[in-house]
């Protein structure tokens, strides 16, 4: 019989309490001021001076000076179908095969806590400057504090790692009501920003500053703004959308960006572009190519200054897609090839869109902060993993309780699988050999035999070494958390040195077998409120453990006097720790769950809806999710209805989570 996770009861060493938890609008335009400051500013183009961080092109489109000779092009492209390293290359080398030349500037976005990923080295490589937006969706108010420099670092490394100038876009929109959750106020990005700046100091990353276009028809550009000294390029967003944005009349570039020509113009940095677009006219099928040709017009009559364009080639909300008929194909052809812009032709043997887009490419370098396996000689994992079994973005999904006929209901099968068991029992079952035979991992927490230092000195090397030799010979890589929550156990089993030394001692028995495509997991409880204080007690150090694992739980409805909380509440207290304490490792929710939730409560379904939208913005360390599929003394079966069976099954289906699978 499994032993039954310790998560429904209370710590014998702590008070009551919950074990896990702390007890793109357009502004008014005003059109007089544009037009006269225009005429004002019209002599004056030519004698705007740079910022001296800004950087020239390389290669054949670089010049001497700190400017580009003519504007640069560049663009976001948009993949057909999946979002694969392939398919976003074929996307970018099919528009630059449309348009007979390279793009200068290639768009990307970060989402926070993922690392530059491939991309950034794949333009380089073929002589394009990356345009590399982060930042959204993480709190200015964290990153001024700098709770979330190690990872700001990383990406410091990477910028450095490219060996070329890049352009860094932090938080962009920050003026758009719709991010206010996490800009807060104008203060609290200003000081952000100016903590991003210092992190990135001496790295060839020029800073690009971009607000809508709309914030510069009011006072919102002034309040954001961090200042002369700490912008290298104003950058702003905007759209020409009319019936698919909040917006009823035709725009052309110029009445779009005109306040922010003028306002950008006034400060003597270089401008850019940093989003835009066009839809099709239904009731005037050449309308989109026009504004094209009209937009390639006013950038040389109107907005001379603007140094670099950037066009969002993609169809979300709205269609901006240089595709979306072949009039606008041919329309974006003729803005790119205008003078006013850089061109590098393509080389012959890249002017068909048929060429595989990963012959002449570096392999991409890993997005995960590596880890040391605790094992001898970790083997490498697959395409996209590290060799602890870390995706390189996103996070797997997985279970306990395995049953086939609910996982036939999630539409595909799970990532991970989750069994107990105690320190003699025999393992991998039967069972559980077929179902990683089957492409799922493992994740067995084994219980020690009740005493943390008969582990630790060494009196029951025989069955950790008979464990050892057994899960060698599975072969398969799997997750081994020793004695998971062991706060729970704290002086029945030993005290907290003495965790520390048996899992050890477990890890050093498994080197010497040589099990190393087992993965060490340290699981805790997490409840930062109660254990905070033992947990560097309780770690046995970076050379021990392969992933850190905790089991948060929303408490409401299931013991008397807790509130309801929402995933982001149940998960931030060790995620914050762990992020101090220990940024390398990769991060596991080993258990998770809630109950159906009462009237007047967001309801399970909503409370999944809301996890995803965490775990792709502020959650996005955690690189594996195991739900605690169990009716036990709480009902946390996702099967609790069909709206949870609905909502659980739209988050395994999401990009994010459909790692292996």
């Amino acid at each position: 019989m499994r032993p039954s996770p310790r998560h429904c009861r209370q710590p014998a060493r702590r008070p009551a309490g919950p074990r896990h938890v702390r007890a793109h609008g357009q502004g008014p335009r005003r059109g007089p001021r544009v037009l006269t400051a225009l005429l004002l500013l019209a002599g004056l183009v030519g004698a705007l001076t740079v910022s001296a961080r800004a950087f020239p092109p390389f290669g054949a489109q670089g010049s001497s000076g700190l400017t580009p000779t003519a504007a640069w092009l560049g663009a976001y492209v948009q993949p057909t179908g999946s979002h694969t390293r392939a398919a976003q290359q074929q996307a970018v080398l099919e528009l630059e095969g449309r348009i007979g030349r390279r793009l200068a500037i290639d768009h990307t976005y970060v989402p926070f806590g993922s690392q530059l990923g491939w991309r950034p080295a794949w333009d380089v490589e073929m002589g394009r400057i990356p345009l590399i937006t982060i930042g959204n969706g993480a709190s200015t108010a964290e990153i001024a504090q700098g709770r979330h420099d190690v990872y700001l670092r990383q990406l410091a490394e990477g910028v450095r790692g490219l060996g070329k100038p890049v352009y860094l876009r932090y938080a962009h929109r920050m003026d758009d009501p719709r991010n206010s959750s996490w800009v807060g106020s104008p203060e609290r990005f200003v000081a952000a920003w100016r903590h991003v700046r210092e992190i990135f100091a001496g790295l060839p990353a020029s800073l690009v500053w971009a607000p809508t276009a709309a914030a510069f028809a009011s006072d919102s550009a002034d309040r954001f703004y961090p200042g002369d000294d700490q912008v290298d390029w104003i950058a702003a967003d905007g759209y020409n959308a009319p019936g698919c944005r909040p917006q009823t009349t035709w725009r052309e570039l110029s009445d779009i960006f005109g306040d922010f020509y003028v306002w950008g113009s006034s400060h003597g940095k270089p401008l850019m572009i940093g989003e835009t677009g066009s839809v099709e006219d239904a009731a005037d099928a050449g309308r989109k190519a026009a504004w094209f040709d009209n937009a390639a017009r006013d950038l040389t009559t109107k907005m001379p200054g603007v140094q670099a364009l950037i066009y969002f080639d993609a169809a979300k909300a709205c269609d901006y897609r240089v595709a979306s008929s072949g009039s606008s194909i041919e329309g974006f052809k003729r803005l790119a090839l205008d003078p006013h812009f850089q061109t590098t032709p393509l080389p012959p043997t890249s002017t068909t869109t048929t060429r595989s887009p990963t012959s002449s490419t570096r392999q991409p370098p890993s997005t995960t902060q590596p880890t040391s396996s605790p094992g001898s000689a970790p083997s490498p994992g697959p395409a996209g993993f590290s060799s602890v079994m870390a995706p390189n973005s996103g996070a797997l999904w997985g279970t306990s309780k395995f049953d086939r006929a609910w996982e036939a209901q999630m539409g595909r099968k799970f990532d991970i699988v989750h069994f107990y068991h105690q320190w003699t029992q025999d393992f991998p079952t039967a069972e559980e050999r077929s179902l990683a035979a089957e492409g799922r991992l493992l994740l067995i927490n084994w219980k020690s035999p009740g005493s943390w230092p008969a582990v630790a000195n060494g009196s029951q090397d025989g069955q950790i070494t008979e464990t050892a030799t057994r899960l060698k010979a599975f072969g398969r890589k799997l997750f081994l958390g020793f004695h998971h929550e062991p706060e729970n156990d704290i002086g029945a089993a030993g005290q907290p040195a003495d965790y520390a030394r048996a899992f050890r001692r477990v890890v050093d028995v498994f080197n010497r077998v040589g099990a190393d495509n087992v993965l060490f997991v340290w699981n805790m409880m997490g409840y930062v409120g109660g254990y905070g204080n033992i947990y560097p007690t309780l770690y046995p150090g970076d050379q021990y453990v392969d992933w850190i694992a905790y089991d948060p739980y929303n408490w409401y409805g299931c013991r008397a006097g807790q509130r309801g909380r929402s995933f982001a509440e149940i998960t931030k207290p060790f995620y914050d720790w762990t992020a101090a304490n220990t940024p390398g490792k990769p991060l596991m929710l080993a258990e998770y769950g809630l109950r159906e939730q009462s009237a007047g409560m967001p309801s399970k379904a909503d409370w999944f809806r809301d996890e995803l939208i965490q775990l792709r913005t502020t959650r996005t360390r955690l690189k594996a999710l195991v739900y605690f599929n169990n009716d036990h003394n709480c009902d946390w079966r996702i099967t609790s209805s069909s709206a949870s069976v609905a909502a659980y099954r739209d988050i395994g289906r999401d990009a994010h989570l459909n790692r292996l699978h």
